[in-house]
């Protein structure tokens, strides 16, 4: 029976039965209003909130919003009971139990969040007063219905629960609502870790630049994605986590509580809204290519995997996506894939660093200047990093919360004692995201550019076991990918690695190889025609009109040529500057201003720098998309170097010509070449079968060059394995033209008598050192 209530309000504060029923039954209309804010762009509080007179302190505001709501329940705890004829001590147990949960929260919520957090954004007041009669309302249904209008007695509780287990459904109930709370104690606190790293990270630069600060003087303001727990997959986590928490009071207080039900499905559709909107700030903040599939709260509410919906290479996303998914990674794929793109995108994804080993100093520098004008922290330690920006690497490295997303490094670095301990400071601090070796087939014997550091990165898994390891090669056939992940230790765990294994074709370049002699030396003659006939072509009026159109040179036809002296690289150059060619050398002996300049320019596609002339070592550290011919001068020492060298050309998908000049008299300075390679005392575990395999390469290279009756891409791709011939549209000079292909080889090449009255052991040795 009800009676009068007598309180701070009368009939309503506490309510009676008939108030508490019309509250009730209007509540259950909340997400109607609370659809509104899927209409607007602002939310008065937070990332989303503007600057207004309006505004209220945002630690005060947050406190006098949130307060109301357990301050009510307390309220109608202590006077309802006696109003129907019985105390508080009266109450059975769930009650008391449901009413401490709910206190607990918001206690929390209410005193002690506003308090932790380094700052606070304003308040708007119409945001605040929703907010507060949120909590009244809230406070004041659920309380009354623990207090006097749910079940007041054991064998009540026992019927509302509608189950054989009453106490196992409410036990479970307040399980997960304690895992919804734990996990929101987590979240909330990784969000103030962003700020609390920002404070160390301006300390520390402070430090550095010789500043002594501002004590006390804290960080309000700082915005980056956070990368821990559930914010993983989600930017809102802790929207999630609450609603866990509502979802186990729920249960707990059986599935026929209106009032939880009300205040479950309200809490969503108050912050669903809110977490979309948000997301759209972070993408707006950060850009797309950030927020890549993390959800804004749940599974299909404003999903953002753009980015990785708009690769379009095969397997190019199911890469990334098993790298973000924490898998082992082993990448066979040919030049021009996009393969830095698989470690660089999880590297800007997820938290901590990233360590990229790579052999190629050229490439190392490439990218590294085009992350930061990304503006991607990324740096690189080798013998040209300059002894400050050497300082700052390992300092940042000390402190355990690296600033770094990719630090590039050399192989032999990596064997050293000073930086292994510097990585495993980050390791214990949970901020080594994962490691990437590039150019892996240098880890194999049988690879074409093998070096012995590289088998000493198996202290990478033996020291850091549950780092994720991707490995990336454009030349692996069977046998080097088995010694690549056996080395790096892999295979241990199969379960966890992904293989891809992508096709050596590349159906865009004209593969081609012309045929001379020392006798006929023709081959400079022939490159310049060729060259300045395609001058000619793009000087044509139409073709002109169009390149003017774009602002385009005539001359502008990047191209590399491969030598193996730098003797010839320095001639060969000057020689072709000399006929107006834009060529320029690049090798080991120029000063690193000189070789920083001439990449830089030849990428920008400045006048002056239209052709590299350079050795075989600095083609594989080339990252330039529009290289549209790669000539090689002489006979490279490998198939798989042809063929990586090769793969330069084409990279934005355009027609390129590639081709080999090939006389007996260079297969013969290069043969002997690779059979005087010295090899170290203790080689018989990689020097020999290295040099084995080189000579066996060079065998299959030669074969190639000297074939006239089959297609040059089939070549390539039976070499790596491929039991597929691949579909040539004419782009190689045997489905060109077989017959002409044959009368070139015999009127090119000297005949193998001539060659063998020419041999003289060490007569080219001098010309072809590098």
């Amino acid at each position: 029976m009800t009676t009068s209530t007598v309180g701070l309000i009368d009939n309503w504060y506490p309510p009676t039965r008939e108030t508490y029923d019309l509250i009730l039954s209007l509540w259950k209309w909340f997400p109607v209003a609370a659809s509104l804010q899927w209409g607007v762009s602002w939310y008065g509080m937070g990332k989303t909130s503007v600057t207004s007179r309006l505004n209220l302190p945002g630690r005060i505001g947050w406190l006098t919003m949130e307060a109301p709501g357990f301050m009510t329940l307390v309220y109608m705890m202590r006077t309802l009971p006696a109003q129907h004829g019985f105390t508080l001590s009266d109450l059975p147990w769930q009650n008391k139990v449901l009413a401490g949960l709910f206190v607990f929260h918001y206690s929390y919520r209410a005193l002690a969040f506003p308090f932790l957090q380094p700052s606070m954004a304003p308040i708007h007041i119409a945001i605040w007063l929703s907010a507060l009669s949120f909590q009244i309302i809230n406070g004041t249904l659920i309380g009354a219905w623990l207090a006097a209008y749910g079940p007041t007695t054991h064998a009540a509780w026992d019927r509302q629960l509608f189950s054989s287990f009453p106490t196992l459904q409410f036990t479970c109930g307040i399980a997960l609502f304690y895992v919804g709370l734990m996990a929101n104690f987590y979240h909330d606190d990784e969000l103030r870790e962003i700020r609390r790293r920002e404070n160390r990270r301006q300390e520390r630069l402070a430090k550095q630049n010789g500043q002594k600060g501002q004590p006390g003087k804290k960080v309000e303001k700082h915005y980056e994605i956070p990368k821990a727990g559930l914010f993983k997959v989600m930017l809102y986590p802790h929207y999630f986590c609450e609603w866990v928490e509502w979802l186990g009071f729920y249960m707990a207080a059986g599935w026929g509580c209106l009032p939880a039900r009300c205040f479950l499905l309200n809490e969503v559709a108050a912050m669903l809204p809110r977490a979309v909107k948000g997301k759209q700030w972070y993408m707006e903040k950060f850009g797309e290519e950030k927020i890549s599939k993390k959800w804004a709260v749940i599974p299909g509410v404003c999903t953002c995997d753009s980015i990785l919906t708009d690769i379009r290479r095969p397997h190019q996303r199911e890469i990334i996506e098993a790298a973000l998914d924490g898998h082992d990674v082993f990448v066979q794929a040919a030049t021009s894939f996009g393969k830095s793109l698989c470690f660089q995108l999880p590297a800007v994804i997820d938290r901590g660093i990233t360590i990229v080993i790579s052999p190629l100093l050229s490439l190392m520098m490439n990218q590294v200047e085009a992350l930061k004008a990304s503006d991607v922290d990324a740096r690189t330690l080798n013998s040209n990093t300059t002894l400050p920006e050497r300082d700052y690497i390992y300092a940042d490295l000390a402190t355990g919360h690296p600033l770094m997303r990719l630090l590039y490094v050399t192989p032999e670095l990596c064997s050293g004692d000073h930086f292994r301990r510097k990585l495993k400071l980050v390791y214990e601090q949970h901020e080594l995201a994962r490691i990437v070796v590039d150019e892996a087939h240098c880890i194999s014997e049988w690879g074409h550019d093998f070096r012995k550091d590289f088998k000493r990165l198996s202290w990478f898994r033996e020291t850091f076991p549950d780092v994720p390891v991707m490995c990336l090669t454009a030349t692996a056939n069977e046998q080097v990918r088995h010694d690549v992940l056996t080395t790096l230790g892999l295979d241990k765990t199969p379960g966890k690695l992904k293989i891809f294994s992508m096709t050596a074709h590349r159906p865009n370049l004209h593969l081609e190889v012309r045929f001379t002699s020392d006798e006929a030396n023709d081959r400079y003659d022939d490159f310049v025609t060729w060259l300045k006939g395609v001058y000619d072509r793009r000087a044509a009026a139409d073709r002109k009109a169009e390149l003017d159109a774009t602002g385009e040179r005539v001359e502008n036809v990047p191209g590399i040529i491969y030598t193996i002296s730098r003797d010839e690289v320095e001639s060969l150059a000057a020689a072709l500057r000399h006929d107006g060619i834009g060529a320029r050398p690049f090798h080991a002996k120029l000063p690193n201003q000189v070789k920083e300049e001439t990449l830089a320019k030849w990428i920008a596609n400045d006048p002056g720098y239209d052709v590299i002339v350079a050795t075989t070592a600095f083609g594989m550290g080339i990252d330039k998309e529009n290289v549209r011919f790669v000539v090689h001068w002489r006979l490279p020492k490998s198939f798989e170097g042809y063929y990586q060298e090769a793969g330069r050309a084409g990279r934005d998908g355009n027609a390129s010509y590639c081709f080999l000049y090939y006389s007996r008299e260079d297969r013969d300075r290069v043969c002997n070449l690779v059979m005087r390679e010295p090899v170290s005392k203790n080689a018989s575990a990689d020097g020999i079968i290295n040099k084995q395999a080189r000579q066996m390469s060079l065998g299959r290279l030669v074969a190639y060059c000297e074939d006239t009756g089959s297609c040059r891409h089939a070549a390539i791709c039976r070499y790596f394995g491929e039991t597929q011939v691949p579909a040539c549209d004419y782009a190689c000079d045997w489905h060109k033209d077989p017959q002409g292909l044959k009368r070139r080889m015999a009127r090119g090449l000297a005949s193998e008598e001539w060659v063998s009255t020419q041999r003289e052991e060490g007569m080219y040795d001098e010309y072809w050192s590098e």
